[in-house]
């Protein structure tokens, strides 16, 4: 398998985990367990998860509002967006 199939696969992982522990940290709320901790969340998605957590962000409606979350990983999702775009132009 070449280096790029194994960067895709290795992405699409970090965002199909990132999409779950979001999803998992809906649950916990509902259920009134212990959380899962935002900074975790946070992490994921700067290490490349961004699309999974953004897509569990809608999908399960989760911390919509919460801009202490939303914030950072807004700043998260740009600096992937603009290591991508350093690394096709750069």
């Amino acid at each position: 398998m070449s280096g790029d199939a194994w960067l895709v696969l290795i992405v699409a992982g970090l965002n199909v985990t990132g999409f779950g522990i979001t999803g998992l940290d809906k649950w916990l709320s509902k259920a009134g367990r212990r959380r899962v901790p935002e900074r975790t969340l946070q992490v994921w998605a700067l290490v490349g998860g961004w699309i999974g957590c953004w897509a569990g962000v809608f999908v399960f409606r989760h911390k919509t509002r919460k801009t202490s979350f939303l914030v950072p990983l807004g700043v998260a999702t740009s600096i992937n967006l603009a290591a991508v775009g350093y690394g096709l132009f750069g």
